[in-house]
């Protein structure tokens, strides 16, 4: 199980950690984002740290529905104490999981400020890598 909380700003945040392939590990905490389908969301100086191997670009639908691209690279993400090798795209925005890595997932949460964060891990196997 992966535990989270709930901030003042009803933001809901989750802790990941990113394996580098040098060895280098990253532990952070990202935003929940329901609306977004994708894996990840990560800042240019995070991709970095973990030595993200880029794969291109790919066009993404923003939240005012404007498309733009978004460099697009491969990472290592701890999950559920499994590494799994997922499509992170690269914003300098805050920083987010989507439903892609939450597939097959249970999801709870507690909506008030400092409130409780439970993701339980997929009752069957998940084979939507990246």
């Amino acid at each position: 199980m992966i535990a989270g909380r709930v901030t003042p700003d009803l933001e809901v945040l989750v802790p990941i950690r990113l394996l580098g392939g040098s060895g280098a590990e990253r532990e952070m905490d990202v935003g929940l984002d329901t609306g977004f389908t994708g894996y990840l969301v990560l800042p240019s100086e995070v991709l970095t740290a973990v030595d993200a191997q880029r794969v291109g670009s790919r066009m993404t639908r923003l939240g005012d529905d404007s498309r733009v691209p978004m460099d697009a690279c491969l990472v290592t993400v701890l999950w559920h104490d499994e590494p799994r090798k997922v499509l992170a795209l690269q914003s300098e925005g805050r920083s987010m999981i989507g439903l892609s890595l939450l597939y097959g997932c249970t999801v709870a949460l507690e909506v008030v400020d400092g409130g409780y964060v439970s993701i339980q891990s997929p009752l069957h196997a998940d084979n939507r890598g990246a």
